[in-house]
């Protein structure tokens, strides 16, 4: 009896087996894992300074980045590849700058489709090679030339070049002051000796002085780390009566000038210095609300009027000082989500050539750039960069330039 049985069973517990296949094979199909979508995160790098002197950065630049992340994937992540959501790699670059090259191959061997970092231009020249090298696209705020000028195709900056930004918040200077009647004619350049400081002094001496009418009443030179005492160079700066003071040395011979001013009681002078790291917290803290009041620092983004809703959220997440390492790699993250969703693929090569076409105007993508716009030249550069101005007032970082964008006027402790 079981043998004429066994014939009208093995045809149900083949549909059965069958029928469970295909259930399995259109759940695979429904998730959409096999065409490039669906479940499986789609994997970017963030490789920052987490420790170390850069670590505030780091530390700024995973707040934004997170931020972007968040949304994205509360919004539906990536709608061409199935709602697939964005999984953020992070690796700190580390104290050293040559380490950086090694935590972005680490980066590279989690299957990222692209990254973002280090926002320190010595690091970030050579992190981009390996990048470059494994065909990954990768985007940073770093403003180094070489960044750009070396015929990589992976290799993508949103900030001005290094070479054109002393010429940038120079300018920017000059219009921000004409255009409160202010004629700025007496500067003192006062600089360390890395060589993004003497290259900006240099070209302050040989080219924006002459150009913008400004006499260089002191020039002096600080061996970093040398000023133990700086009652010299203050009494200098009492004596030259500048108005600016320019480039500026390490952050503790700032600190050690600011303190001896407030100490001899005069007004500090104001700053003006090129990089974001100048308006943290951990700037305020070193030099003091009266030590820092009026100072300008130039940057390649920062919050506008009018587009506030990031630096709340930035605020909302505990930091008071919204800047550019925030506002910028919550840029790039929906730069590269925008790409990817162009390219509707994981594949790196793919996802290069849609953010080499990318011509994004308005939206979260553009929030952190005054010209609400985003595209490249061939070589990788952003076509629509320039400086913006930040200055410290009463203890707050406010927008001062572009003019049309500038949350507050410029203030000018110091009149000729």
């Amino acid at each position: 009896m079981s043998r004429k049985r066994f014939p009208k069973t093995l045809p149900v517990l083949t549909v059965l087996v069958a029928a469970v296949l295909a259930l399995a094979v259109a759940a695979c199909g429904d998730d959409g894992a096999s065409a490039g979508g669906g479940s499986d995160p789609v994997k970017i790098g963030l490789v920052v300074h987490k420790t170390g002197p850069y670590a505030d950065t780091g530390r700024m630049s995973s707040i934004g980045a997170r931020l972007a992340v968040d949304e994205i994937n509360a919004a539906g992540g990536i709608k061409s590849l199935g709602g697939a959501k964005i999984e953020l790699v992070e690796e700190d670059a580390g104290p050293q700058l040559e380490r950086a090259a090694t935590a972005i191959n680490r980066a590279l061997g989690e299957d990222i489709v692209a990254g973002i970092g280090t926002g320190i231009s010595s690091s970030t020249v050579a992190g981009t090679e390996l990048a470059e090298r494994r065909q990954i696209p990768w985007i940073t705020v770093s403003f180094d030339d070489t960044i750009t000028d070396r015929g990589f195709k992976f290799v993508f900056a949103t900030s001005p070049k290094t070479s054109e930004f002393t010429n940038l918040w120079a300018q920017a200077i000059s219009e921000l002051s004409a255009s409160d009647g202010k004629k700025i004619t007496r500067v003192a350049i006062i600089q360390g000796t890395n060589i993004v400081a003497v290259n900006a002094a240099k070209a302050i001496r040989e080219q924006y002085a002459k150009k913008y009418g400004w006499q260089i009443v002191l020039d002096q030179t600080i061996e970093d780390g040398t000023l133990s005492d700086a009652t010299s160079i203050v009494n200098k700066i009492r004596s030259t009566q500048p108005q600016l003071l320019l480039v500026g040395p390490t952050l503790p011979d700032m600190q050690k000038i600011a303190r001896k001013e407030v100490e001899l009681g005069l007004e500090p002078v104001p700053w003006v210095l090129s990089g974001a790291p100048y308006l943290s917290g951990a700037f305020l803290d070193a030099l003091g609300e009266e030590g820092v009041n009026g100072t300008f620092a130039v940057a390649a983004s920062a919050v506008f009027k009018g587009q506030e809703d990031v630096a709340a959220k930035v605020r909302d997440k505990g930091d008071q000082f919204p800047q550019q390492y925030h506002l910028v790699e919550y840029s790039h993250v929906y730069l590269l989500k925008e790409a990817i969703e162009r390219a509707k693929s994981r594949e790196p090569q793919e996802i290069r050539d849609a953010l080499a076409k990318l011509d994004v105007k308005g939206g979260p993508a553009t929030q952190a750039w005054p010209s609400g716009r985003v595209r490249f030249d061939e070589t990788g550069r952003a076509i629509d960069r320039t400086a913006v101005v930040v200055q410290w007032q009463d203890g707050k970082t406010q927008t001062v330039f572009p003019l049309d964008m500038a949350e507050q006027p410029a203030i000018w402790p110091n009149e000729a």
